[in-house]
């Protein structure tokens, strides 16, 4: 065997061989939900970090129980979103063996992902979604609608991006990578994310939102994030009949 068929024979293995995806994920009172979620990304991931901002329900014994690796993070009884960022910001740092990453919050579900990953960025297409019942798999979950200003990049390669830079709320980056010389690869349309948040019907909704606008830091307050959690009941209730008319069956083609 000569060295360009060794090393064509090298090149083909590493082509071929199976992606290390890794997914860190945050929670805060997931019980009815996480489950699901980690499921889910067992499907993909070979490991899966929690980060729980202080749980009040069983998230964190969940979590434990099916295998994820748990820490906690921020102020405890306090939702502040400068902690979620910076949980975002850095917590897949040391684990650039990993080819991709998939950073995201608990009700935050991708679909569609490519069998050929081979972009440094995947811009993926946010979709609402919405169920009066909470299900025993995300995948029954097919009622939503696209929103085009939830469109998130929560899916990268850590080894080309050195710094992924989220804004608040995570809907924007500026990515540093590590060869200032090249652009990064981005994809831009082939990724769905589902996000699971109009689920289980109205009532949770607003117990759920009423629980957070009890925690929101004053920097929250001040600067407006997480705004929708101090809607008053109507508003949420108004909320959720808009989004349930808007929501038709999604393909995840």
């Amino acid at each position: 065997m000569n060295l360009l068929h060794f090393i064509t024979l090298i090149a083909k293995k590493i082509r071929n061989r199976q992606k290390i995806i890794k997914a860190f994920i945050i929670t805060f009172n997931e019980e009815s939900t996480i489950s699901l979620t980690i499921n889910h990304y067992k499907k993909i991931c070979s490991e899966i970090y929690i980060f729980d901002n202080y749980s009040t329900d069983n998230t964190k014994a969940i979590c434990l129980a099916l295998g994820c690796k748990v820490t906690l993070f921020g102020e405890e009884g306090v939702l502040d979103d400068r902690a979620y960022l910076e949980v975002k910001n850095n917590a897949w740092k040391n684990h650039r063996d990993a080819d991709y990453v998939i950073v995201c919050d608990a009700d935050e579900l991708l679909y569609n992902i490519p069998s050929k990953l081979n972009k440094d960025i995947y811009v993926c297409r946010g979709y609402n979604m919405y169920s009066e019942t909470v299900p025993k798999s995300w995948d029954e979950v097919q009622n939503g609608y696209p929103q085009g200003d939830y469109d998130k990049t929560i899916l990268f390669n850590p080894k080309k991006i050195k710094e992924i830079y989220y804004t608040f709320g995570a809907h924007k980056i500026d990515p540093k990578i590590y060869n200032d010389f090249f652009s990064a690869k981005v994809d831009n349309s082939s990724t769905l994310l589902k996000h699971m948040r109009y689920i289980g019907g109205v009532k949770k909704m607003i117990d759920r939102y009423n629980l957070y606008s009890s925690r929101m830091s004053n920097f929250n307050r001040e600067n407006e994030l997480g705004f929708q959690y101090l809607m008053d009941v109507e508003e949420i209730k108004n909320n959720w009949e808009e989004v349930k008319q808007k929501s038709l069956f999604v393909e995840d083609q």
